[in-house]
């Protein structure tokens, strides 16, 4: 790959990236709107993502570094999420400088050059009182800078593909013995080669996976040792105001970035608590990310919509894993800061109050609250964009939301009334699958007898106040009433009579 080469696609992407979002493009295009800009967007970002993907596939670290313009330009070109995409590949690794240090014996971990380029041009684009706010500029870098494959090693992914490899083994080497007892067979000896090279390959195969494996539980090992060491330097003034910085300049540009992304966020978030970190309060930021994420919903693209729903899905799945286990909520629990009530200040004799499971269900329900309004008015919205934004989410998160029957039930109701008089055929199709996905999991929700309980309830009050229905005339209400003895008639005779 020529070292000029990469930069130039770059600079067209970005250059195609700017044009769309610009006055000029809206000027100029006629027909199409929001539903075309979005498309455009969205297709320029897939170009980038899959161009860092294949030069990360097929080129060394080190190569990759190479091929990059200089961090100054990058950061000119693309916004923060972009540009750390591009160069959080060629970045050197965050594990090894910690496993160097602890080689030496020293004290304090020297970043490399590139690192100390980031944090310059991070300090240009962030408010000057940034720290100020309560994070630290190492704790955003480091947010930045690491990728999934650093905080997660896939076991089960890696387990699932060397069993499947080894099936293929099994499978050849039956036909190998099958073979070689063929001797009658004419072309036995080119069926051998071609089983022998096969057999060679998956074992290759398996090797190498064996070999990467215990690559990535290595850095992985060495990146939770340097994380656990600088956890005290991340949060310098815990408080509402903090929490909010991290949902507003960390979590929320990078989430919407791309699947993997998003991803990142969910793990890293988990990483948070297991770490325990000091400063980060778990209550209060699923309140900050429940009020100020689900805002971007109604300014999503299609692909951003997709995204966001396999963030919630994550986000509600981990608070679902504390109700449903209360063995894996107490292990969490105990000494975790995370799981304070409050953001105490260190002073000796502070009560400290701690999160119950009470607080948990609580929280859940509150939360799945928020973000129904937001998805109810988007599924009742007469714009088609917001609609169909709505049922992509759903389409993501419906394994973990909604759960709580008390708004699981309107909104596959809501749903299900768009089907039947949805016009557009796409919407309609679109949301007769989410119908079904929803009851698929209906069994599974929460609070199902509190749902019917509260259901039963508002009836009453609403059948007690509602006036008796008017009676329905007969053919006797038009007769005149009989004066004979006996009468049932309830009419009075005039007085005087």
């Amino acid at each position: 790959i020529a070292e000029n080469f990469v930069p130039k696609i770059w600079q067209s992407l970005g250059s195609q990236r700017a044009f769309y979002l610009s006055e000029d493009f809206a000027e100029k295009t006629i027909g199409g709107g929001l539903k075309l800009l979005c498309m455009l967007v969205d297709g320029n970002h897939q170009c980038f993502l899959q161009l860092i993907e294949f030069l990360s596939q097929s080129c060394s670290r080190e190569k990759y570094a190479s091929l990059m313009p200089p961090t100054m330009q990058v950061f000119a070109r693309f916004d923060p999420p972009l540009a750390f995409s591009a160069i959080r590949y060629g970045l050197p690794s965050y594990g090894k400088a910690f496993a160097k240090m602890k080689e030496d014996g020293a004290s304090n971990i020297e970043e490399p050059k590139a690192i100390q380029d980031i944090e310059r041009c991070v300090r240009l684009y962030l408010p000057p009182d940034f720290e100020n706010e309560g994070l630290s500029i190492n704790f955003y870098v480091t947010f930045w800078r690491l990728s999934l494959q650093d905080i997660i090693t896939p076991v089960d992914a890696y387990d699932r593909a060397t069993t499947s490899i080894q099936e293929q083994l099994r499978l050849y080497r039956m036909q190998r013995s099958v073979v070689e007892k063929d001797h009658r067979n004419p072309n036995r000896e080119r069926e051998l080669r071609y089983i022998n090279k096969e057999i060679d390959r998956q074992e290759d195969l398996v090797a190498k996976l064996r070999e990467e494996r215990a690559q990535q539980q290595i850095n992985h090992k060495q990146v939770r040792e340097r994380l656990e060491m600088e956890k005290s330097k991340w949060i310098l003034k815990p408080s509402p105001k903090a929490t909010s910085v991290l949902v507003a300049d960390l979590l929320s540009p990078r989430l919407l970035n791309s699947y993997a992304d998003a991803v990142f966020c969910c793990h890293f978030i988990k990483l948070l608590v297991e770490l325990k970190t000091p400063g980060f309060h778990l209550l209060d930021f699923y309140n900050s990310w429940t009020i100020m994420l689900t805002q971007q919903l109604k300014s999503c693209s299609e692909r951003e919509a997709q995204i966001f729903g396999v963030f919630l899905k994550d986000m509600m799945m981990y608070l679902i894993s504390l109700r449903e286990n209360e063995d894996k909520f107490k292990d969490e629990l105990s000494g975790n800061p995370c799981f304070h009530r409050d953001y105490y200040e260190k002073e000796a004799g502070t009560q400290i109050e701690w999160t119950t499971m009470e607080d948990i269900k609580r929280g859940h329900a509150k939360w799945e609250g928020r973000i129904y309004k937001l998805v109810r008015a988007g599924v009742d919205s007469d714009e088609w964009m917001e609609k169909r934004n709505a049922l992509l989410l759903l389409s993501q998160s419906y394994e973990a939301y909604p759960k709580v029957a008390k708004y699981a039930g309107p909104i596959l109701h809501a749903v299900e009334s768009m089907r039947d008089k949805e016009a557009y055929a796409d919407l309609k199709t679109l949301a007769n699958s989410i119908v079904i996905k929803l009851k698929s999991v209906k069994d599974h929700w929460l609070d199902q007898d509190k749902s019917k309980a509260a259901v039963a309830a508002v009836a009453a009050v609403e059948k007690k106040a509602s006036p008796p229905p008017p009676r329905e005339p007969t053919g006797k209400d038009n007769e005149e009433p009989s004066a004979t003895a006996g009468s049932t008639s309830t009419r009075r005779p005039p007085v005087g009579d």
